[in-house]
């Protein structure tokens, strides 16, 4: 009984082994990766890297009814676990990972018992969107050409404003722009056109034709650029101004082509100097210049004298004349005579017969050592010429002096003009100037050092100098009041001899400045296509361009603006009621005596500036159409004005 006891116990113990050893080979299944027990069983397709948060893909094919799908992280653990059954020998399925899994290689395992199979995956951190590119705000231009014309200024990826001339057979014109960045989109006068290609034909009239080019940048940022394109006619006029001499008729001349030019005229006790460009007859006229615009040439006169007087320094007197003339600088006048003397076509002095009350001696040197003179802001146009005449006391009269200056070195916020050294402060005072192309003239009383200064337009004086507001000139004046008012204003300046010249007549170019001191507008203006703008003041073209965009001034059917020309009081009152902003009734009476000879076009402004009471009457209730407007008269204008729009 015993030894069938102890057999049936060990009997127990050996079946106790075999099953935990069982346990422990399924334990063992159940931890560690079934790679090494690899069947033909079951097959799995490779399986892509996928970042973290990716969608994860499990499939294959397997003899077995199910597998079971178990997924391992790289520390082991599981991510994955799931059974699922085999159709037609093929299974699959599919888990997201959580975004916040690690990046590694994960262990597929899938099967039953030893019957597995194992592959790898690689799981990437995912990527940072690429962070977008900014659009592009570039809404320039690199180049732009015509394909008549030439550009004026010259094209700057900067400037926006430009304008041309082109001959009367030029009846249509292209553009060709290019954008400085490819996204940028192009419209000529509204038209869309690939950047850098020609766009269609522009039809061009007679006179001034606006082209916009619109340029719009890859965000939207809008710019424009314009382009005034000024068709000539197919004949201009050159007129003659004789001066007082004989009588020389006006030419018809096609565009681009030369005057014919005519017989001198005569006039009594006076010899004949030539044509001239310009009323101040400095420069001389070549008859071999092509005509591009309606042109006036100006005789010029020497006063007949049968004694000729030696105008010193080896440079004689122009003979039979009353004038004495001389060009190296150096001139000896005696009294009663009038004297021009010039250095090297840079300077020129005009001396009237009734300026001296003795013999003059004038020496001009243009100095060569001006470093104790200038300073490093100063911005010379010309070199600086030291003026000496051989007597202390002021001339009687005005003195002309008429520089030349060079144009480039005047910016296009700048303007040139004239200053003298004055010895005691040692310093440069304005003294301001006419500009009449690359020349500027003055009139003075004094000789000293003087030079022409490039300035900012804003600037009233280099010096930065208080114009006086007591003059000389105006004590008891009828409009003494206004005119300190005017100065103390900013209206309008005084002449550097202390004077203010109030019945001195007043150019358009002038009343231009004088009404744009008065508005102060802001901004640079409109782009100026006059056909004389070139005769525009550097001193005057922003006026006159600010004056143009405010709608005041809109020249004359010519197209020119004529700036030398004094200005008719009709024009006065057409400009200030424009400047107003009053509504102006055509053709309306004016009320004044001599309402038949106003202008027909200058009526309603007339009728309008008499009833604000801006503008009134001279004698018997006459409003004197054909009288020119003096600087008293200017400035009592403009007061009223400025009183009327501050009610």
């Amino acid at each position: 009984m015993t030894n069938s006891y102890f057999t049936k116990e060990r009997g127990v113990k050996v079946i106790i082994r075999k099953l935990s050893m069982l346990v422990i080979i399924a334990l063992c299944l159940s931890i560690v990766p079934i790679a090494a027990a690899a069947s033909s069983a079951v097959t799995l397709n490779a399986i892509s890297s996928v970042q973290s948060g990716g969608v994860v893909a499990v499939a294959g094919a397997s003899t077995l009814d199910e597998v079971t799908i178990k997924v391992l992280r790289p520390s082991n653990s599981t991510v994955f676990y799931d059974i699922v059954k085999v159709t037609n020998g093929q299974f699959a399925d599919s888990f997201t990972l959580g975004s916040n899994e690690s990046a590694g290689t994960y262990t597929v395992v899938v099967g039953q018992a030893n019957q597995v199979a194992t592959t790898t995956f690689v799981v990437v951190a995912p990527s940072l969107p690429p962070t977008p590119t900014p659009l592009s705000s570039n809404a320039d231009l690199s180049d732009l050409t015509l394909s008549s014309g030439t550009l004026s200024p010259a094209f700057t990826s900067g400037g926006t404003s430009y304008s041309t001339n082109v001959a009367n057979d030029v009846s249509s014109i292209t553009v060709t722009a290019t954008a400085s960045d490819s996204n940028a989109t192009l419209k000529v006068n509204g038209t869309a056109i690939a950047s850098g290609q020609v766009s269609g034909a522009i039809s061009l009239n007679v006179g001034s034709n606006l082209i916009n080019i619109e340029v719009t940048a890859q965000n939207g940022t809008p710019n424009t650029y314009t382009i005034v394109v000024s068709r000539a006619k197919q004949t201009y006029t050159v007129t003659f101004n004789s001066n007082g001499g004989s009588a020389v008729s006006s030419q018809p001349v096609n565009y681009n082509s030369t005057a014919t030019k005519p017989s001198d005229p005569t006039r009594n006790g006076y010899t004949f100097g030539g044509w001239y460009k310009d009323s101040g007859l400095v420069t001389v006229f070549d008859f071999t210049t092509p005509i591009t615009a309606d042109t006036t040439l100006y005789a010029k006169w020497a006063v007949n004298n049968t004694s000729g007087p030696s105008g010193g320094g080896g440079a004689p007197a122009t003979s039979s004349s009353n004038t004495v003339i001389s060009t190296d600088g150096i001139l000896t006048l005696p009294v009663g005579k009038s004297g021009e003397v010039s250095l090297d076509d840079e300077v020129k002095i005009v001396i009237p017969a009734d300026a001296i009350v003795k013999d003059l001696q004038l020496t001009i040197t243009k100095l060569t050592d001006t470093q104790k003179l200038l300073t490093s802001k100063d911005v010379p146009a010309s070199p600086v010429f030291e003026i000496l005449k051989n007597f202390s006391e002021s001339f009687s009269n005005e003195i002309t002096l008429i520089f030349a200056f060079d144009p480039k070195s005047v910016k296009e916020n700048q303007k040139p003009s004239v200053f003298y050294y004055d010895e005691a402060k040692k310093a440069w005072v304005e003294v301001g100037g006419t500009v009449d192309g690359n020349h500027i003239t003055v009139k003075v009383n004094h000789f000293t050092k003087y030079a022409v200064f490039a300035v900012d337009q804003t600037a009233d004086s280099k010096a930065g100098t208080l114009q006086p507001v007591n003059f000389s000139d105006i004590s008891g004046h009828w409009a003494e009041a206004n005119i300190k008012q005017a100065v103390s204003a900013g209206i309008v300046s005084g002449y550097p001899d202390g004077t203010f010249k109030p019945d001195r007549t007043v150019t358009r170019a002038e009343f231009a400045v004088m009404l744009m001191n008065a508005l102060k507008p802001q901004g640079d203006g409109a782009a100026l296509t006059f056909t004389d703008k070139e005769k525009i003041g550097a001193w005057a073209q922003k006026s006159v361009a600010q004056a143009v965009y405010a709608g005041i001034i809109s020249g004359y059917e010519d197209s020119s603006f004529r700036p030398d020309a004094e200005i008719t009081r009709p024009e006065m009152a057409v400009m200030i009621a424009k400047a107003t902003g009053q509504s102006i009734e055509a053709n309306a009476a004016t009320g004044f005596a001599d309402d038949q000879d106003i202008p027909e076009w200058a009526k309603g402004a007339v009728a309008t500036m008499k009833k604000l009471g801006i503008i009134e009457g001279k004698g018997a209730n006459e409003f004197a159409p054909g009288d020119k407007t003096t600087r008293a008269e200017a400035v009592t204008v403009l007061l009223k004005m400025l009183a009327q729009k501050g009610k």
